[in-house]
């Protein structure tokens, strides 16, 4: 393996083992949270796993996003012209602002429509889902931002300052759970 084949590898390494374990760390969190949860009730448990999933499927809808407004950035960036990708990065985060509101919104006064899907004679799941999707949108702009303005940076290549960035969002959300 010549030299450069070698820096080049170690290049990659050195980028990604950090998104490794600053993409896991939301996983983990997600996990332990869920093994709380299910100390209280199966009805809770499979609530919160529902409201999740919501979550999930927003923040796939949002990482569309984040990658179109990175690829443009990353263009900007490849001709050295950083004023305009400092604009395209303070535009996505003004929109994202905007997305936040709106998605926080309706998690907030939806999550009860939502939650109408499950069809049991015993609420609690839908109860359980319902609230637990309320409480995270209160502090959905910053789960929202979060991910956009972490995302976009990650996805230029600074995955280092988001491994730390999400390590100690997600800590201080398991310090918080007990």
């Amino acid at each position: 393996m010549a030299a450069s084949d070698k820096s080049q590898l170690k290049d990659v390494i050195r980028t990604s083992l950090p998104a490794v374990i600053d993409l896991s760390s939301q996983t983990v969190a997600w996990l332990i949270e869920a093994i709380f949860i299910g100390h209280l009730s199966a009805a809770a448990l499979a609530g919160v796993g529902l409201a999740l999933q919501i979550v999930i499927l927003t923040f796939t809808v949002i990482l569309t996003f984040v990658v179109g407004a990175s690829i443009i950035i990353n263009r900007y960036l490849g001709s050295q012209d950083s004023w305009n990708a400092n604009h395209v990065l303070a535009q996505a985060l003004m929109m994202g602002t905007i997305l936040s509101v709106l998605i926080t919104l309706s998690w907030y006064f939806g999550g009860t429509q939502i939650f109408a899907i499950i069809k049991e004679e015993e609420p609690l799941a839908r109860v359980y889902g319902a609230e637990y999707l309320r409480t995270i949108s209160y502090f959905g702009p910053l789960i929202i931002l979060n991910f956009i303005a972490l995302g976009v940076m990650r996805m230029v290549g600074d995955t280092m300052i988001t491994m730390r960035i999400n390590l100690f969002a997600n800590s201080t959300h398991l310090i918080l759970s007990f």
